[in-house]
């Protein structure tokens, strides 16, 4: 995956501001989606917090990209439905901080 951007030139497309202020956007290499390039390499996560913000094509494509990265078992999917998205990693290390932190 690493020689799809690696030395190339990128076309960024912004669509959204996230909470945080940072750009929320498509990474295009060469006319070829890089966020769909790693989903179906298994590499990457359909975030659906923002795809309901892409257009019905986009989020159709990358939602079947996941499915048939999980069904072969590539990259996240080795293991089956293990791996972790970080958004879920993130809560579980906050609310582990608060336990701590609140306990008597």
């Amino acid at each position: 995956m690493g020689t799809l951007v690696f030395g190339k030139d990128v076309e960024l497309r912004p669509h959204a501001t996230d909470r945080y202020g940072r750009t929320v956007a498509m990474l295009f290499v060469d006319g070829r989606d890089v966020g769909l390039e790693l989903i179906k390499g298994g590499l990457a996560w359909a975030y659906e917090y923002y795809l309901p913000e892409a257009s019905p094509q986009i989020q159709a494509q990358y939602t079947a990209a996941e499915t048939a990265a999980r069904v072969s078992r590539k990259g996240l999917w080795v293991d089956g439905n293990t791996a972790v998205p970080p958004w879920e990693w993130r809560r579980k290390k906050r609310e582990q901080r608060l336990q701590v932190r609140f306990q008597p």
